[in-house]
């Protein structure tokens, strides 16, 4: 959107939410301080009212109880009631007639029991009063007045008051008198409401039929006289519990009408004032249609207004952005910008000027030091790699060059255990045996630490066992647990799967370095492994591991430091404990290539518990060749085997043949890798096992020149002799045609795994 459309548009709206929230609020206000003052209006005039009303309504009651207190009256009464005569009803008569004609309301007076019968009255056709009898009872005392009900006379309300008459404490009779009440009603007539609103003097009554009550005029028309609810207005019971308040309900033509509802004491009556909120905010309305022609007024003057303004501002920054942008996208070496104003925008572009020939130059020596760095970055790089290069090649020679010694020490000794010894020999060969086997695991810890420094390790999974990799470990580690005392107990959940992708021989390098850190600092008590499944989801396995000792544990202070390298608490109990101190740190980062978490929890004497989880796919149960494990079998299979072993090292090949002849294997001898193809030209061999580094050929070459052979007996299986064991270098063998690997030195478990494999 341009800037212009969006000043304009910002100033319009602007503007109509400043009218609308004014507006609004203005509405607001002004329309709450009328109502305040309609319900100030309706309740002075609505007390006023009651005050007018409850005065006639106590001189109406006087007049009443002047009558009655007649004493030639109640003498009368008296004398009637003991002895009736004649002449006792017309002197009532004649009293009450006198009342009548002294007071203009009083259209008739009666003298009645409390059944309503009557004893005599000015009237000459009078109606009995029976319906009445319950308001004769009420009355208390000879003070009281009650106001009973009233008829209709010539289409005027007749109101009947009546007071008990008494002579010497003994209710004789009752006096009803029938007023028009004229005074009355003209203080209602006489509002000063009628020109805006309607004054009611109302009745609450019950109909026989419904319990609601019905509230009915007595101040209406004759018209309405015959209606039950003639005040145009609904009214509920609920109303009345909130007397003198301005209150709101719906008339009869569906318009919201403001009310104020005042009982008149002692008497069933209320005051009723009425007024059509179309009436009563007449003022606001107006106010209403002079605010719509002010905002509409506005609204154009802000159109203009917002035009102009949106032009003039956005011409000279729409010249600016346009030539900033070419700085931005390298389109123009320098700018130059001018404004014929002599404001803030000349300024700007003086500004603007400076700062692009000031990134001109800047873009210049930028793209000088750029050209430098680059230069200096691809000597380091390349230096790196280099040096990566030469780490990678100097641990593959390390591993070949320390492995292939330790395979001839530790065949040899293996060889000689295997010989008639006497015990203290024995003794000697199983520490030789011991010795090596530590140095070898602390070789493999310097060369795997260096590995994953360089970047160098990777895994390989494949589908795996993983209960027989457990059951591995138990049986590495049971005879050292014998001669120490100690319990090794292993326990997998049933919910652990039998088969995961996982890098075998670094899941056990993991439990190996473990366990074995246990079983150095645990002498007595008992020693658990605990595999359980955590969660899987979408095939991927996590799986939780820990190891518990009763060992004699760690301080707080080691517990920080122990997964870094070299690290090793030095204690009276283990400060002759062997190892180098890598074994926790390659694992921490074994099991963190994995995608899990290791942490410890130890207590200095009482043990410790090592914890680790791994995140690893489930695989399916691999098809696998049935191996039948009859030794019978076994023998019968590797007497008839035609082993070819290719290496060049002298001790090694000594220690080969020994290895191959305990299993009553004759094989042949290729010192190199020349040797080896014409062998295999010549006879047809099972299995070759082949060295990698000698001379004249290398093991990899032969590979590769066998595979090319045409042997009419097929290509013998080629399996990789060699201390270097390196993941790149495992690619490499398989990349030549090799078909399997073992590495140096042999081990007879892993040699009769190969060949069990490889000859059924």
């Amino acid at each position: 959107m341009k800037l212009s459309k969006k000043i304009f548009i910002s100033m319009l709206t602007f503007s109509l939410v400043c009218l609308l929230v004014f507006g609004g609020t203005v509405y607001y206000f002004t329309k709450k301080n009328i109502q305040n003052d309609i319900e100030r209006h309706l309740i002075t005039v609505s007390n006023g009212l009651k005050q007018q009303i409850e005065l006639l309504l106590q001189q109406n009651a006087e007049r009443i109880l002047l009558t009655s207190s007649r004493t030639q009256l109640r003498k009368s009464l008296q004398l009637q009631l003991n002895k009736p005569d004649t002449k006792h009803i017309n002197k009532m008569r004649t009293i009450l007639l006198d009342a009548q004609k002294s007071i203009s309301d009083f259209i008739q007076i009666d003298i009645h029991d409390a059944h309503g019968n009557i004893i005599t009255s000015t009237a000459h056709n009078t109606q009995n009063l029976a319906k009445l009898s319950q308001s004769f009872k009420q009355l208390k005392s000879n003070n009281d007045v009650s106001l009973d009900n009233y008829h209709i006379v010539d289409n005027k309300f007749v109101h009947v008051f009546t007071t008990p008459l008494t002579l010497n404490n003994q209710r004789l009779a009752y006096l009803s008198v029938h007023t028009q009440f004229s005074a009355l009603y003209d203080s209602l007539n006489n509002s000063q409401l009628l020109e805006t609103g309607n004054v009611y003097l109302i009745e609450k009554r019950h109909l026989p039929d419904n319990n609601d009550p019905i509230f009915k005029a007595l101040n209406q028309t004759a018209f309405l006289h015959a209606q039950e609810n003639n005040i145009g207005i609904v009214l509920h019971p609920e109303h009345l519990n909130h007397l003198s308040q301005l209150q709101t309900t719906i008339n009869n033509q569906n318009e919201t009408t403001f009310f104020i509802l005042n009982t008149i004491k002692k008497t069933p009556w209320h005051v009723l004032i009425t007024q059509t909120e179309s009436v009563a905010f007449i003022n606001l309305y107006k106010i209403e249609r002079v605010f719509l022609w002010v905002a509409g007024v506005s609204i154009i003057l802000t159109l203009f207004l917002a035009y102009w303004l949106a032009s003039v501002t956005s011409h000279p920054i729409l010249a600016v952005i346009k030539q900033t942008h070419k700085i931005a996208t390298g389109e123009a070496e320098q700018i130059h910008l001018s404004f014929k104003q002599t404001n803030e925008l000349a300024l700007l572009a003086d500004s603007i000027n400076t700062l692009s020939k000031n990134l001109n130059l800047s873009k210049q020596n930028l793209e000088q030091k750029v050209i430098e760095k680059t230069e200096k970055l691809e000597a380091l790089t390349q230096e790196a790699i280099n040096q990566n290069q030469a780490t990678s090649e100097f641990l593959a020679n390390m591993s070949h060059e320390i492995r292939t010694p330790m395979t001839g020490v530790l065949g040899m000794t293996e060889l000689l255990g295997e010989s008639e010894l006497n015990e203290k020999q024995h003794k000697w060969v199983c520490n030789i045996k011991i010795s090596g086997q530590n140095l070898l695991t602390i070789i493999n810890d310097i060369l795997d630490f260096s590995k994953v420094q360089q970047g160098c390790l990777k895994l390989r999974p494949e589908p795996t066992h993983v209960r027989a990799l457990f059951n591995n470990i138990a049986s590495i580690f049971n005879t050292h647990c014998a001669q120490k005392g100690i319990n090794l107990n292993i326990v997998i959940h049933p919910e652990v799967p039998d088969y995961l992708m996982i890098d075998s021989t670094r899941f056990c390098q993991i439990l190996y370095n473990i366990v074995g850190n246990a079983i150095k600092f645990t002498d007595k008590g008992e020693i658990s492994v605990n595999a359980s499944l955590l969660h899987v989801s979408d095939n991927l396995a996590t799986i939780a591991v820990s190891v518990v000792d009763t060992g004699q544990g760690m301080s707080e202070s080691f517990i920080e430091n122990m997964f870094s390298p070299y690290a090793q608490e030095v204690t009276a109990n283990n400060k002759n404990a062997i190892g180098t101190g890598l074994g926790l740190a390659i694992s921490k980062q074994l099991v963190e290539i994995m995608g899990g978490n290791i942490w410890v929890e130890s207590d200095l004497g009482l043990g410790t518990k090592f914890n680790y989880t791994l995140e690893i796919y489930i695989a399916a149960e691999p098809e696998t060749k049935l191996v039948d494990n009859d030794k019978a079998a076994q023998v019968q299979l590797y007497k008839n085997a035609k082993i070819l072993v290719v290496e060049d090292n002298e001790i090694n090949r000594e220690v080969a043949i020994a290895i191959f002849n305990l299993y009553n294997i004759d094989v042949d001898i290729a010192i190199n890798g020349e040797d080896a193809v014409e062998q295999v030209k010549n006879k047809a061999f099972d299995i070759v096992f082949m060295d990698i580094q000698m001379p004249i050929m290398d093991g990899l070459t032969a590979t590769k020149t066998i595979r090319m052979l045409d042997l009419p007996k097929g290509s013998p299986t080629i399996i990789a002799l060699t201390a270097n064991v390196l993941p790149d270098d495992i690619d490499s063998y398989l990349n030549s045609g090799m078909n399997d690997h073992i590495s140096k030195p042999i081990q007879r478990d892993e040699l009769e795994a190969k060949l069990t494999r490889w000859l059924t």
